[in-house]
Order: C-alpha cells, then structure tokens, then sequence
C-alpha cells in the first residue's frame, strides 16, 4: 500500500501525496462495488489475493 503514496510523493511532492490520499476512498468504492460489498466489514479473505 505504500506504492501510491511513495509515487505521488516522488512525482509531485506533499501535493502528490495529498492527491493519492484524496483518490483512495473513491477507488476502494469502486473495487467493493465491484466484488458485491457494501461495507469494509463485508471483505472477507475470500476477497483477497496475494501476489508474490
């Protein structure tokens, strides 16, 4: 998770980070609607996937 937030800091400095914070939320919406839940609390392991 530290990815977004180390590539806003690096391209744009503290407004970066700022930005990444501010797109955060609309695309855990987004990722949640489109596995069927509606609240963090509905995200169960069956949701997760680990790369390597």
């Amino acid at each position: 998770m530290r990815r977004p937030f180390l590539w806003g800091l690096g391209a744009f400095g503290q407004a970066g980070v700022e930005r990444v914070i501010e797109i955060l939320p609309g695309e855990l919406k987004l990722v949640m609607g489109n596995c069927g839940t509606r609240t963090v609390a509905d995200i169960t392991r069956e949701y997760i996937t680990v790369r390597a």
